[in-house]
């Protein structure tokens, strides 16, 4: 028999040996694998936990950035297109409006179908055209939250949103909010803001009952001139007056 020939009764007692061999080295691997397991899980989470801090940072920044640029300016206008959606009656309606603010609280919003936005911090007049109303309230200092600004004060990023880069032209990262105040609506905002400019240039707001508004601004211009008459609004005598509360009526209107 040649030296290559291996005996048969060999081969099959070596089987188990080589099995018994490979079982061993499995099992001592899978050990060391398994006692690795911990540290892993430890680096991942560190990992993590640095990834979102440093993400938060960067969204910190941003923000600051941003209220910073809208904080050295007196008075700022804005041209926006806005895009409504009515879960309730599953419709969508577009317009586009001009939004002035003087500081400190006088902010008017004209639209193109004629209606009217007006606060001077402490009350605010909505005229609206299409359904001949016309609404008068009191507001909290945080009543209105069309302002840019005022939302980023308002709202806070939610951490549990990744920041997300668009492309594009300009340099734009979209930050998603959520209220600052449990409860609050809409209950989140997406910010699309210019990183060259450090301006917000769009917003899509979402409420609990599925309701969505969106907001283009297609321009905003610092310490523009305004008219005179751009902050009053006086009530159409065919118009039906809207108030939150009776008591409101002969201060406001």
């Amino acid at each position: 028999m040649s030296s290559s020939a291996s005996p048969i009764g060999y081969s099959v007692l070596r089987r188990p040996v080589l099995c018994a061999a490979l079982l061993l080295a499995v099992t001592t691997a899978a050990a060391t694998a398994l006692s690795a397991l911990p540290a892993l899980a430890d680096e991942a989470q560190v990992s993590r936990e640095q990834n979102e801090s440093a993400e938060s940072a960067v969204i910190r920044a941003i923000v600051e950035q941003v209220l910073e640029r809208y904080a050295a300016a007196d008075s700022y206008t804005i041209e926006f297109a806005q895009e409504s959606y009515w879960a309730l009656a599953d419709t969508v309606s577009l317009s586009s409006a001009r939004l002035v603010l003087v500081k400190p609280s006088s902010l008017s919003v004209s639209y193109d179908d004629g209606g009217r936005i007006v606060s001077n911090g402490e009350s605010l007049r909505v005229y609206v055209p299409a359904t001949g109303q016309f609404f008068v309230s009191r507001i909290g200092p945080t009543g209105v939250v069309l302002d840019p600004a005022a939302i980023l004060r308002a709202y806070e990023p939610d951490p549990r949103i990744p920041i997300v880069k668009k492309s594009g032209e300009r340099d734009v990262v979209t930050i998603a909010l959520r209220p600052r105040e449990r409860f609050a609506e809409p209950t989140r905002i997406d910010v699309n803001i210019d990183t060259t400019a450090w301006i917000v240039v769009g917003l899509t707001a979402y409420s609990t009952a599925g309701d969505r508004s969106s907001y283009i601004l297609k321009s905003t211009i610092f310490e523009a001139p305004v008219a005179a008459d751009e902050f009053v609004l006086v009530r159409p005598e065919d118009t039906q007056l809207l108030t939150r509360s009776p008591y409101d009526i002969d201060q406001l209107r």
